[in-house]
């Protein structure tokens, strides 16, 4: 899970690695430690390939989120105009030769 903060409100990204097409945002209101609302974003038959990885970036006013996929060896973006958007834009990066991507901060 990825988790974020912006203008004090809270949310983690959830990649449903097994089997799922989406992905589940976690909003915890103004402390992390709070019981979270638990939403999914809508689904794309991208997202079935295993996601093994999640990580996002802020750029201006756009939100970024970057997916692996292992078993599909892809690279998603999803491009978000705010946090709370349901329906982002996901474009797979197309990297050839990615081989078993994965999100293991070790290596």
């Amino acid at each position: 899970m990825k988790l974020v903060e912006e203008n004090g409100q809270y949310y983690g990204f959830f990649a449903n690695a097994f089997g799922g097409n989406y992905i589940t945002r976690y909003d915890f209101g103004n402390s992390p430690a709070n019981t979270p609302t638990a939403v999914n974003l809508n689904s794309d038959a991208l997202l079935g390939n295993f996601t093994s990885g999640i990580d996002m970036i802020k750029e201006g006013n756009k939100w970024y989120m970057f997916l692996v996929a292992f078993s599909g060896n892809v690279l998603l973006r999803y491009e978000m105009d705010s946090l709370t958007q349901v329906n982002p834009n996901l474009t797979n990066l197309n990297i050839p030769g990615l081989a078993n991507p994965n999100n293991d901060k070790n290596n």
